[in-house]
Parts: C-alpha cells; structure tokens; sequence
C-alpha cells in the first residue's frame, strides 16, 4: 500500500506501508520508501488525447528520476470536477492537472489572449506561440502563481466545429440558426447572425434532438461524446477561418513544486518541453485519425462551410470582437493589451511550417491539409 501526496505538508519522503508495490495507475515500476506519489487530475477519459499528453509527461519524469517521482492519475474528473480544477489543484487537493483558462477567465485575463483567434488553423504553432509567450510573460506566469499553481505548460486544441441537425453549406445558411457557443464563441457567431445559447455540454444532445437548438459549437472529439452525431451529424469546419482558440493549462500546486528537489524540477521541466513539442505529432494527430474514422463510420461528414470571400467581412467583424473582448478584460492587468496580442501573433507565425500534412483535425477529416487558415 502506498500514501499519496495531495499537499505541500504530505509531500516529501513517501512512507510506503509493507512491500514494494505497484502504481495503481499502471505506471510501472516498485515503489520504494523514497518515492514520492503525486495525484494528477484530467477532466477527459484515459484514451484522450488531453489525457495520454500528460501520461507521456508524467511516463517521462518518472524515466528520469529512476522513479523517484511516480503519478497517480485521476480520470474523468474524479479528483476534481471541471469547474473546480483550478481550486482544486491550487489547494493541493491534486498535486497536478489539467484545467483551461476559459473556465475562469476572471482568474486569467491575460493567459485567454490565446483565446483571440484569427492566428492560424495550425494547432502544433499556436501550441508553441502560447508557451513561448508564456515563458516570456512574467503577467502569465504571475496569474498562475497567484491560484498556487506552477504553469507546466499549454497544448492548443483544434478549430472547432459546428454540429448541426441539418446540413449547413455556406455562412449565410447559418443565419438565424440557434447554437450552443462555448466560451468567446458568441462574439465570434454573432456577426454571422447566429442567435448564440449559453447551455451546459451535457443538455446538448436533448436540447437538439428536441429542436431546442439547431446546434452546437463544439470540438471534434465532442461530437463523439454523448454519440452527438446521432442528433447532429452535419459538421461544418466554421473554426477553420477562426483557427485554433482554445487552450488547455497544464499545472503543479506550487507548494508541491518548490519542495522537489533541483534535480527533479529539472526532470519536470524537461518534460513539460519535451511533450508541447510532441503535442500535436504524437498525441493529437493519431486522435484525429480515430475520430474521423468513428464519424465516417457512423455517417456524419465534416465539410468546409462558405468560401473565403464569404467569409471576409465576418472574419474582420469577429476578430475585431474577440480582441475588444479581450481587451476589455485585460485592461487592468497590463499596460499594453494592443502588445500582448501582436506578440501573441508574431510568435504564431514564427512557428507555422509545412507540416506535409493536415495540421489539425478538421483537416484530417475533410482529407487533405490545404492552407491554414485564417
């Protein structure tokens, strides 16, 4: 039996009760007296990209720490359920975890820049802008440390979609259309005459078959969950023009941090850099694959909605949204936001490359990468 550290005065040398014994998350190896066992909180399931990107970090550390450092994970959000993960980790009620800004921008005013959009449809760049402005922003780094939290890193997600009960062909056929809109997604749907609804993800699927909603705004792995196709099985690739805006955070309660020794915040860091450079090629990419094949399976399509002609007069009404949004937010806690969004940008573009390939998975789905947009 072994004792897992949840906060600063329970981490240290792990007292192991009797034998050697096994990580009960699978995480091979014995677990000594000298091991410390951390809890890690992923509010997705074990198979999930969001998931498996933190097992290969946490797979990494205990690599290099002979299994000094060994994880505990906790799936689905049974440590800390999604709303709470902030809190949650900060408290030391998991010793690390995955979380978003956009769940309380109010604590992240400035980490949700890489909300704006209208940088690139290129997940692995933006995933790299976001980080790289983070090491630079000692702002970002302080709205971590103000929850108690040491900022691991950041993964961007792919474009994301809009699921409807009818087939959609161009922008103008949304028009009127009733959508689930997450986050600062009614600033961007609402130039597109969309009548945008704030609803719970778990009421989607009722609220469509129904005729509540016309729709949702939703990730490409969301229309899998709940077997959303099954009432909305017409996916338009809306998130194409807005590119890649949604981030998750990846974090350690700073107490437990600061009580590692040198060595193995070295090994956590490392591996935080090993793995945001991986994130898309190893970890979000062969998702993509699965879930464009379940879809194509169960006969949903996903298909560019619009043209980039049509798309223009919107792309500058919602960009110029966003960022006002943005801003208005941000206002008070740095002098320049106008900066922080060009920064944001030009470190986007310094990392777009000729993937070869699809460079997120609306492109996987449709069958060919195309050019990134915006």
């Amino acid at each position: 039996m072994k004792i897992s550290t949840t906060h600063m005065s329970r981490l240290g040398t792990i007292a192991v009760l009797g034998a050697l014994g096994l990580v009960a998350t699978g995480c091979s190896g014995a677990v000594s007296d000298d091991t410390k066992v951390l809890t890690v909180s992923v509010p997705r399931s074990e198979g999930h990209s969001l998931s498996m990107v933190m097992k290969g970090w946490a797979e990494e550390i205990e690599t290099a720490t002979d299994n000094g450092i060994t994880f505990e994970f906790n799936y689905d959000s049974a440590l800390c359920p999604e709303g709470d993960a902030v809190e949650c980790i900060g408290s030391g009620r998991a010793d690390s975890g995955q979380s978003s800004p956009a769940w309380e921008p109010a604590k992240f005013p400035l980490t949700t820049v890489g909300e704006v959009g209208f940088a690139s449809a290129d997940v692995a760049a933006v995933t790299k802008a976001v980080n790289a402005l983070a090491d630079e922003s000692e702002e970002i780094q302080s709205e971590y440390a103000n929850q108690n939290q040491k900022l691991l890193f950041f993964t961007a997600l792919n474009p994301l979609i809009v699921a409807t009960s009818r087939q959609v062909d161009t922008l103008a056929d949304l028009r009127n259309l009733s959508l689930r809109t997450p986050g600062v997604w009614p600033k961007i749907a609402e130039p597109l005459g969309v009548a945008p609804v704030a609803m719970p993800q778990t009421e989607q699927y009722e609220s469509i078959q129904r005729g509540v909603i016309d729709g949702t705004v939703t990730t490409l792995d969301g229309a899998l969950e709940g077997s959303l196709f099954e009432v909305a099985p017409y996916y338009g690739a809306i998130g194409e023009y807005v590119g890649s805006n949604i981030i998750a955070s990846f974090t350690m309660n700073a107490d437990v941090y600061e009580n590692l020794s040198e060595d193995e915040r070295a090994a956590v860091d490392k591996a935080s850099d090993t793995v945001v450079a991986a994130w898309y090629s190893d970890y979000l990419a062969p998702e993509n694959e699965r879930v464009c094949e379940v879809l194509r399976d169960e006969g949903a399509t996903v298909s560019t909605i619009g043209t980039d002609e049509e798309a223009e007069s919107w792309v500058a009404a919602a960009r110029k949204a966003t960022e006002d949004n943005w801003k208005a937010g941000a206002a008070g806690a740095i002098g320049d936001p106008d900066a922080m969004i060009a920064r944001f940008r030009e470190l986007v573009d310094q990392n777009v490359g000729d993937a070869g390939g699809p460079v997120n998975g609306v492109q996987t789905c449709i069958g060919g990468p195309g050019t990134p947009r915006p």
